[in-house]
């Protein structure tokens, strides 16, 4: 109940002041009208003001407007005027260093132009000075020129002057080489009794002439020297057949007996040697050289005696012949005459002081004879001779058979072969085995016992294998 009440009076109040609400509002709209008279009233007053102000406003406004207006144009002007301004600031600073860069090249390239002006003038005259030269040295060589074609022509004339000279000087050598020659070819027939052996190269030069000989043109010392050239070559058989086509040439040909003597002599046909040996003494009793083979090969017969004698006729007829000094020490070594035989080879190294072999034919006669003395004296000769090696391996053989001998060295023999060897290798050509008679000696020295001189035989006969051998590699 009393909420109903509650309500009706709640809703009775909301009614009253909606009332009075609207009212006041009634009223409020009445006063608002008269306030919008009002006020339109002053709008009006404010709208002519307003009009009669804008209208002076507006003229005032033109004026403004057309002063700004100025204003702006004279700004724009300034403007303008500062931009030219600035633009001819640039030009001219541009200007002003372009002005600058060409006053700098310009006085650059006048510098390098004065430079180069100077260099060229002084090139100038230096070429002026080379031209003045060249002129002057030109003058010179004309003159020279002159001169030189004086002088060639001069020269010319003595050349040809010497050029005859020359010719003639020719005809007259080759008509000196044919008398060489032919002097040559007779030096030959000097060698034709087998006195000594030939120079290989004098042999190359007489084949030479020989083969432009006819065979059938060949006289008697032709084949006498054919001969020698075979039997140098230990062609004996061939060069006997040489011997004997100059005997049926010329029957009283004493070179020729004598050559195939020695012949036969090396084949050991002793007793053909004496033969033939007699027959070149009967045809030139003069012959010393057959008279020292006849009497070698009597030694060789054992006929002592008969072979001294005969070898004393050949000294007779030539004192300075060595080969006979030499036989004859070998007949007097088979005679047991120590003291002669050492004679006469002493005398050979006297006749000739560098033959390496003629000395050690003498020291192998003191070892033999145990005549340190001797051999002390040249053996110290002979180590000072220039030596090949043959020469030198044979006297390394006397060392050490003398150092065995008379200072008991021990001898390997198989190492001192090897030494000699050595030796022979560096030597070309044919070597001549020179101490064969020395095993004889050997034997009958007393001074050694019996296994001495069988060990000495023994590398005597190892080094006359070893020579052997070499000789058959260069035969």
């Amino acid at each position: 109940m009393n909420n109903k009440i509650l309500i009706i009076v709640l809703f009775t109040l909301f009614i009253s002041l909606c009332y009075a609400g609207e009212e006041q509002a009634t009223d409020q709209v009445t006063e608002n009208k008269f306030h919008i008279k009002n006020i339109e009233k002053q709008q009006d007053k404010l709208s002519d003001r307003i009009e009669d102000k804008t209208d002076k406003q507006r003229e005032y406004t033109d004026n403004e407007i057309q002063k700004q207006i100025d204003i702006l144009l004279k700004d724009r002007n300034n403007v303008l005027c500062m931009r030219e301004k600035w633009i001819d600031w640039v030009m001219m600073v541009l200007t002003a260093l372009i002005a600058f860069f060409g006053i700098g090249v310009t006085i650059y390239f006048f510098i390098k132009g004065r430079k180069q002006s100077k260099e060229f003038e002084e090139q100038k005259d230096k070429i002026s000075k080379i031209l003045i030269e060249a002129e002057t040295e030109q003058l010179n060589i004309k003159g020279e020129s002159r001169k030189l074609q004086k002088y060639s022509q001069q020269r010319r004339n003595e050349l040809d002057n010497l050029f005859n000279d020359l010719e003639n000087k020719k005809k007259e050598l080759d008509v000196f080489v044919e008398k060489s020659i032919a002097g040559m070819y007779e030096l030959s027939k000097n060698s034709l009794s087998k006195d000594k052996k030939i120079n290989p190269q004098l042999y190359a030069i007489i084949d030479d002439i020989l083969k432009e000989k006819e065979v059938s043109n060949f006289d008697a010392n032709d084949w006498i020297i054919k001969g020698n050239d075979l039997f140098d070559k230990n062609n004996y058989k061939q060069a006997l057949e040489y011997y004997a086509k100059a005997i049926s040439i010329d029957p009283k040909n004493s070179d020729a007996y004598n050559s195939r003597g020695v012949c036969y002599s090396e084949l050991d046909e002793f007793k053909n040697a004496i033969k033939e040996f007699d027959k070149a003494i009967e045809f030139n009793g003069e012959n010393h050289v057959a008279y020292c083979n006849r009497g070698l090969n009597k030694v060789r017969i054992n006929k002592i005696e008969q072979g001294i004698e005969d070898i004393n006729i050949s000294l007779n007829l030539k004192p300075m012949y060595t080969p006979g000094y030499k036989s004859r020490a070998e007949a007097y070594y088979k005679l047991n005459k120590f003291d002669n035989a050492k004679k006469d080879l002493i005398k050979v190294t006297s006749i000739n002081p560098q033959n390496v072999i003629h000395y050690s034919d003498l020291l192998e006669l003191s070892i033999v004879t145990n005549d340190k003395k001797t051999w002390d004296r040249y053996y110290t000769r002979t180590i000072h001779l220039k030596k090949n090696p043959f020469e030198e391996s044979i006297i390394l053989y006397l060392t050490i058979i003398f150092n065995y001998v008379f200072k008991n060295s021990e001898i390997n023999i198989n190492t001192q072969i090897k030494k000699i060897k050595q030796l022979l290798n560096k030597y070309e050509e044919i070597a001549d085995w020179s101490i064969n008679e020395m095993i004889d000696g050997i034997e009958k020295s007393k001074d050694l016992n019996k296994d001495q001189i069988m060990i000495i035989i023994k590398f005597t006969n190892e080094l006359g294998n070893c020579i052997q051998e070499h000789n058959n590699k260069f035969k």
